[in-house]
């Protein structure tokens, strides 16, 4: 498996938590990583919260990847 891909078991509770809301959703913050699930079109906010979220960790965000699984998107930011 590619260290970009997220096991299905991984992906099912992240679709079951954003679809409580339209905001994106942080899931699985890490001081290495953060990922968020958002609807169409906010890419841009998702970028925006990952980079907040790195730089409260004196890093920088740098977008790793973006996956689309049952009309849910999934974006993982690296903190480096």
């Amino acid at each position: 498996m590619s260290k970009f891909m997220l096991p299905i078991s991984m992906l099912a509770p992240m679709l079951l938590l954003s679809a409580c809301g339209s905001e994106p959703t942080k899931l699985n913050p890490t001081p290495d990583s953060v990922t968020f699930t958002y609807e169409d079109n906010s890419l841009s906010a998702v970028t925006q919260n990952a980079m907040e979220y790195c730089s409260g960790l004196g890093k920088s965000a740098k977008m790793r990847n973006v996956n689309e699984v049952d009309d849910e998107k999934v974006a993982i930011f690296d903190c480096v």
